[in-house]
């Protein structure tokens, strides 16, 4: 909130004295626009310093704020010490296809083997019947997979 007061003023100044500064390097409009810019920092100073974008200085006060000391590359971080391992009901036993299947499912086939399917009867609309063409089935898209 603060900072937009700001910025709304200092376009006000941009507009107004600093263009007309261009025109004229005297003194006096030097001060004017100093004289303005304090006018602005008192005002901003008498904000609400609880406003959604307060700039608060880093202090024992404010907990969002940490002091970062040294490179910043050397941080201390605890031990990961939670059960990481993937989970599943495989036994110890499970050929690796079990494992695939668990990625690859039924479902995913299916859909796989109606879009195969759907986009077949597309392009034969479009550019003509393949004569050779049969819609595949699900064993299809498996087999292919296996290859």
């Amino acid at each position: 909130m603060a900072f937009r007061a700001m910025e709304d003023m200092l376009n006000e100044l941009r507009g107004d004295t600093i263009l007309d500064l261009a025109d004229s390097d005297t003194d006096n409009d030097r001060n004017d626009v100093e004289s303005n810019v304090e006018i602005i920092i008192s005002e901003l100073s008498d904000t609400d310093p609880t406003s959604e974008n307060s700039d608060k200085e880093p202090d024992e006060g404010n907990p969002d704020w940490t002091e970062v000391t040294g490179d910043g590359r050397n941080v201390d971080v605890d031990v990961f010490r939670e059960f990481s391992d993937p989970v599943h009901d495989l036994l110890d036993d499970a050929h690796p296809i079990d494992y695939f299947k668990l990625f690859i499912t039924d479902s995913f086939i299916t859909h796989i083997t109606e879009q195969t399917n759907l986009y077949a009867e597309q392009c034969q609309a479009d550019r003509g019947i393949d004569k050779y063409w049969k819609p595949v089935c699900e064993t299809d898209i498996w087999k292919f997979l296996y290859i």
